[in-house]
Order: structure tokens, then sequence, then C-alpha cells
């Protein structure tokens, strides 16, 4: 898949293992200055759900969505790399909690078995980071952790996307915000990439890669013609909204 790190052999010498891939020529997210533009967010994370998307396909389950694992090629492609403690059919670590803990499903942290929706919701968590240049989740021990994302996420993700582009936060209140605790069996990874692309197509005319590449040969984060139309579904929810002074000056 183009959004997967390719693996091309896997040889053994001196009682290591070493795994031969292809060469990336770029960055990973974590070396970028966040927040990035909504429409670089969209251009990310729609390629992010489609890697996700061909993982869960082959029963693969990466388990550490971060910005590390999370490479921008020179060619504008978004790559996602290191399942080094992925969990598949037959073939895992054994452990249940594994990977970056303020990017952890609460449900992994009650001891459930890994699944799909665990790594959507770390890369809901990813999302509204690049969004808002903050952590969701603290960093703190699993049953402290455990307690905020019962009790505070919900709070915590409606006070970061307070005053963000629009349609943006609602996909990320969907991935992050189950009603009344329940899993959401009703969005997967497929679902996530497909509304983020039809998202980036009505505001440049681009797909991710394309859109991706060209930003990143200009130079040029921000599309000045995507921001015209962003301003003006933002000014569209201030009208339906009944806001203060204050949360007209953010939003």
């Amino acid at each position: 898949h183009p959004n997967i790190m390719k693996i091309y052999d896997v040889v053994t010498s001196d009682e290591q293992v070493w795994i031969v891939t292809e060469w990336l020529r770029g960055q990973s997210l974590s070396e970028q200055k966040l927040p990035l533009p909504p429409t670089v967010i969209l251009a990310v994370m729609a390629q992010v759900y489609d890697a996700l998307d061909a993982a869960h396909s082959a029963d693969v389950i990466h388990r550490d969505i971060k910005p590390a694992n999370v490479m921008i090629n020179e060619d504008g492609r978004v790559i996602l790399i290191d399942f080094g403690v992925a969990f598949a059919p037959g073939f895992s670590t054994g452990q249940t909690m594994v990977g970056s803990m303020r990017y952890t499903d609460p449900r992994i942290l009650e001891g459930l078995p890994p699944d799909a929706h665990s790594d959507l919701f770390a890369a809901g968590l990813l999302q509204l980071q690049l969004m808002t240049g903050q952590f969701v989740a603290p960093d703190i021990a699993p049953l402290p952790l455990y307690r905020f994302m019962r009790k505070s996420l919900a709070s915590r993700v409606n006070q970061l996307t307070d005053g963000t582009y629009p349609p943006l936060a609602d996909l990320a209140r969907r991935i992050l915000l189950r009603p009344g605790g329940a899993i959401d069996k009703t969005l997967s990874a497929k679902q996530a990439a497909a509304q983020a692309k039809k998202l980036l197509l009505k505001l440049t005319g681009s797909s991710p890669q394309e859109y991706l590449a060209r930003t990143l040969c200009t130079g040029h984060l921000i599309d000045h013609n995507a921001e015209i139309l962003m301003i003006k579904e933002v000014n569209k929810a201030i009208r339906s909204k009944n806001l203060s002074p204050k949360q007209k000056a953010a939003w």
C-alpha cells in the first residue's frame, strides 16, 4: 500500500534481525511545527486513515499511532511506519498495553484486546494534536490516564476543538467521543479517509498526495483559496449558533 512503509527483506546476522525497508525522503509529523493548516491536516490524515484501512483489512492493528510514526515523503505521500508492536492473528508481542500511553484507547487500559477502533481512536488524538498543537491526554501513568479518559476526555476535546475548523472538529469528535461511552461501530478508518478526502477536494480541488506535493514544492502551507472557503463556512457556522462576542472572535 502506498501509505505503508515497504519491507523488502528480513536478514538475520550474528543473532540480530535486520529489516530492509524503502528509503524515505522527508520528515515525520513529530518534526513539524504545530498546529498545521486545516487543508494540510486533511491531506495528512486522509492518508493516515487510508493506511489504517489497508492494515485493518489485513487483520493487522498498528497499536502505536503517534507523530513520530507518520512520515511525510517529499512526493506528498504520507507513510505509516514502525509496525514493531503490531497485533495480528498468530503474531503479536503478547502484551495488551504497548505503544505510547497518551494515544491509548481507554478500552485497552481496561485490559480489552486491541482492535481497529483502538487505532482509529489514536489517530483521532493525533488529528486533534495537529489541529491545536496540544496533546489531548496528559503524560501520566495508566491508572490516572484511564480516569482522565473516562471522566475528562469529553470536556478536553470540546475545549480543544472550540474555534477550530468545524468539519475537522466534527470528525475528531465523532472518532473520540462515542455516545454514552459505547464503541462507535458505524465509523471505520475507510469512512474517516473518505470524509477527509471529500473535504479536501471541496477546498482545494486536489487529492491528498497531490496537495501535499504541491505545498511541499512551493513551501506555502496555506492555500489562500481554500482559506476563503473555510472562512465562509466558519461564518455560516457562527450565524447558526448563539455565540458570545468572545466565542465569535475565537471562531
